[in-house]
């Protein structure tokens, strides 16, 4: 999850800090502030599973050179979108940089806790993913309810 630009619990634990200079209601501001919170819980639980377990290292990214190049470049034309956006459609496209970023990663920690080494180790995995498709799920039902750009 660690490598992705627009995923990794690094970058969504930080999302919330663009509400700082953009206007939003405080329902989006509230979900926003739970994805961040969840995303830098998340990110926690990580680094403590990969404390106690040495083999798994975090920092392997393994990603082909256009992939990683195509993720960066997505991350940086999400950003321009987001900062160059007011209103309904700074709300509609911040909510899709996260609907895309938790469905990602509600599906990678899915495939982690099947390939999980333990059982403490998929728990952990299991419990993320069911948090970050219940975030999706909210994000989804907000973008729903969005006035017309």
């Amino acid at each position: 999850m660690c490598d992705r630009p627009t995923v990794g619990p690094g970058q969504e634990k930080n999302v919330s800090k663009i509400l700082i200079v953009k206007g939003s209601s405080d329902e989006l501001r509230n979900l926003i502030k739970t994805i961040s919170r969840t995303a830098d819980d998340g990110g926690k639980r990580l680094a403590e599973l990969a404390r106690r377990d040495p083999t798994l290292d975090l920092q392997v990214v393994g990603l082909p050179v256009g992939e990683k190049a195509a993720r960066e470049a997505e991350a940086k034309t999400e950003e321009h979108e987001l900062l160059f956006s007011s209103g309904a459609n700074f709300a509609f496209n911040l909510l899709m940089t996260q609907a895309q970023a938790l469905g990602y990663g509600s599906h990678l920690a899915a495939v982690a806790a099947k390939n999980a080494p333990s059982t403490e180790q998929g728990d952990q995995l299991r419990l993320l993913g069911a948090s970050l498709d219940q975030l999706g799920k909210q994000v989804a039902q907000m973008i729903r309810t969005l006035p017309p750009a």
